[in-house]
């Protein structure tokens, strides 16, 4: 189901009862760790454009920027929803990054915590699964999926029965998603997802940087998948945020 405020669209994400603006700010593409000012900067000026979506992980190094710009939002977090990953795939491994999630970003739960890069059978992140699912009991994480660059994990999240959602690699130019189907086979799991109940967002949508060039055209592209209920796209500025707010609105 689709809501809107008159300059954002808002969607749930899946069945998790959790509702995201369609446009997720991206914090990888931040400027390097030094200037958290300036992240926690773009963070306000995207909540106060209705952009209450913020994607993080534990790799990027931008806890401080969501921890100041949530102080100044205060404590309610005013709407916004903040998804992470992690990369360790043991119990004792997720929790500690769990809990540095959750220490550095100042807050006692987060929304979404994804297992990062899933590139190998869910096996190898049993450990990492229980550890969230045991915190999801807690009350600490609301949400658990993964981020994957192929359809193939995508079809393992929805077999496990425990899973909220995906965030997958999906641009214009297939640039970065894995596989012999490309982009074909990404969408056909995304929308096999969908029908499960799982919220899909996609990741990527200019290439890591590779389709700058031709913005406009694949971020049209990115908006028109009907499936996906919220697109992540790297912000590295503030011009960069009014940009891409104009696809959106």
């Amino acid at each position: 189901m689709r809501y809107t405020n008159g300059l954002m669209e808002y969607r749930w994400l899946g069945r998790s009862g959790i509702r995201i603006s369609r446009f997720g700010i991206g914090t990888g593409a931040f400027p390097e760790a030094g200037a958290p000012r300036h992240g926690a900067r773009l963070l306000d000026e995207a909540a106060r454009r209705g952009v209450t979506f913020w994607d993080t992980a534990n790799s990027y190094d931008t806890y401080r920027e969501i921890r100041l710009a949530l102080n100044h939002l205060n404590r309610r977090r005013a709407g916004i929803v903040i998804s992470s990953k992690l990369e360790a795939k043991t119990a004792r491994g997720a929790a500690r990054q769990i809990a540095r999630c959750l220490r550095d970003i100042g807050q006692d739960w987060i929304d979404l915590m994804l297992l990062h890069y899933v590139q190998e059978p869910l096996e190898a992140w049993t450990g990492a699964i229980e550890a969230c699912l045991a915190a999801k009991r807690r009350g600490q994480i609301l949400t658990v999926g993964l981020s994957t660059h192929h359809p193939r994990y995508v079809q393992a999240a929805i077999s496990t029965g425990v899973l909220d959602c995906v965030f997958v690699t999906l641009n214009v130019a297939g640039t970065w998603v894995e596989g012999s189907g490309g982009n074909p086979a990404m969408i056909t799991a995304c929308k096999a997802a969908k029908r499960a109940g799982l919220g899909v967002v996609i990741l990527k949508v200019l290439g890591n940087g590779q389709l700058a060039v031709q913005k406009a055209r694949a971020l049209r592209w990115a908006v028109r998948q009907s499936f996906a209920d919220g697109i992540i796209v790297g912000v590295e500025t503030l011009g960069q945020l009014q940009e891409d707010l104009a696809y959106f609105a």
